[in-house]
């Protein structure tokens, strides 16, 4: 059975249980994201109007190793830890990013969620 992991960047566990139940959040369904895995990174509370994107962005000392967008269409999305030629062994910090665009084209982000990938 999954454990829900919930880390939410820049708020306190407290002011995160305060939260209201309607607060739109990310959550990583995975105990520990590691290299050659699959997590599903969901939405959590009220969904917005339209689909909003998961970006992920993940480095190694302060090289990006990962960067992948997906839309949140199944009220979130999975992303696979993959070897690559940039990415070919070690642990990584990820950033996922809940964003939608606007009228105007700009991205504004819903959501924020950092964790590690074990390598």
């Amino acid at each position: 059975m999954r454990t829900l992991i919930k880390t939410l960047l820049g708020v306190g566990l407290a002011a995160a249980l305060a939260a209201p139940a309607t607060a739109t959040g990310l959550a990583i369904y995975e105990s520990d994201p590691h290299l050659g895995g699959t997590s599903f990174i969901a939405m959590t509370g009220r969904p917005p109007r339209t689909t909003p994107d998961i970006k992920v962005v993940c480095t190694q000392n302060g090289a990006t190793v990962k960067q992948q967008k997906k839309p949140a269409d199944a009220g979130g999305a999975y992303f696979t830890w993959a070897q690559t030629e940039l990415w070919p062994s070690g642990g990584a910090t990820c950033e996922a990013k809940l964003q939608k665009y606007t009228k105007q084209g700009d991205v504004r982000v819903l959501a924020e969620l950092v964790f590690r990938v074990s390598g």
